[in-house]
């Protein structure tokens, strides 16, 4: 589909000049040519069915993604752990029990600028 819709830009090219905002005349023209496969596909039990292969198979492919889920959560829980307990602490509160930085300066009693640090330096620890 990205093909044909290129193709048609290209073999109509200098029609295209006037066009004011070329991404949502391109995202139109996708859009068009991409409900008109569905169309075709919904009318055609041989093609609907090559697409359910398609899909299936796709999804086959990355059936190791919640392997590689539980290694990525654990890559950043080793990272996390490493952080001093301070920065630590400061970190989980924002991250995962969702406090605001006000909230975490109230709880801890530290200031804003601190909170700030520890949130930026620790996501840069554990980037690296």
């Amino acid at each position: 589909m990205v093909i044909d819709v290129f193709l048609k830009i290209w073999q109509q090219r200098e029609m295209l000049q006037p066009i004011e905002d070329f991404d949502a005349f391109l995202f139109k023209m996708a859009f068009n040519k991409s409900v008109d496969f569905l169309r075709r596909v919904a009318n055609d039990p041989r093609l609907k069915e090559v697409i359910w292969q398609d899909i299936q198979l796709a999804g086959d492919l990355h059936s190791d993604a919640p392997v590689l889920l539980k290694e990525f959560e654990s890559r950043i829980n080793h990272a996390i752990d490493q952080l001093s307990p301070q920065r630590r602490l400061v970190f989980r509160l924002s991250r995962e029990n969702n406090y605001s930085h006000s909230d975490i300066v109230r709880k801890l009693r530290l200031s804003k600028f601190t909170v700030s640090n520890h949130i930026t330096e620790s996501l840069r620890f554990i980037r690296a």
